[in-house]
């Protein structure tokens, strides 16, 4: 009785999208986002000291769109792996406290359709024990079909 309770709950989820200098990118991803059908809790995008208009355009969206929010870090800081583990943990200090199950890391240059987080969040209602989720990218050589099928790039 638990599974089927547990499979019947929609779950929720939060995003975090490290950013910095994506003015050319981030509306396409802003614009997808806003068409989710299925909207994050929270999509906290952290501007790594960008010093084009990326704040100006993350900040027009969260006007309207009470689930995104802006972080803004200090300038002068270096762009590297180690960065970007950094705007992703202070993007988790801003969602921490909200009663989400799946938090993810989305890219500021990327877009996609309307129902493609419903996609992925109902992998995880159906496969509970998922751990990591995501789609395959268009021309991989290396995907398997199974992946290919559900759209899953990891698990256990």
């Amino acid at each position: 009785m638990t599974a089927e309770i547990h499979q019947q709950r929609k779950l929720e989820y939060v995003l975090v999208t490290p950013a910095r200098n994506e003015e050319h990118y981030i509306r396409k991803t802003l614009e997808s986002m806003a068409a989710q059908r299925r909207p994050p809790l929270r999509w906290v995008v952290v501007s790594d000291g960008s010093t084009d208009g990326t704040d100006e355009l993350v900040e027009t969206y969260s006007r309207t769109t009470n689930w995104i929010r802006l972080v803004r870090l200090p300038e002068k800081r270096d762009r590297n792996f180690a960065a970007k583990v950094s705007c992703f943990n202070a993007g988790y200090e801003e969602v921490k406290e909200l009663p989400f199950d799946v938090i993810g890391s989305l890219d500021a240059d990327i877009s996609f359709e309307s129902d493609y987080f419903d996609f992925l969040m109902s992998r995880f209602e159906e496969y509970p024990r998922l751990g990591v989720g995501g789609t395959p990218l268009p021309g991989s050589s290396h995907r398997n079909r199974q992946q290919q099928r559900m759209g899953v790039v990891g698990g256990r």
